[in-house]
């Protein structure tokens, strides 16, 4: 089973990347595939 994380994102892809670290470091969660979807809403 593979972890799939798909994140809709305004104008701050930093979110992303600390939401990440804390899924990955912190809850031991191995992430293996990343959908981004960008919006002009933030």
């Amino acid at each position: 089973m593979k972890n799939i994380l798909i994140s809709i994102l305004g104008s701050t892809p930093q979110i992303l990347t600390e939401t990440l670290w804390c899924l990955k470091v912190q809850k031991g969660i191995d992430i293996d595939e990343i959908i981004v979807i960008t919006t002009s809403f933030g």
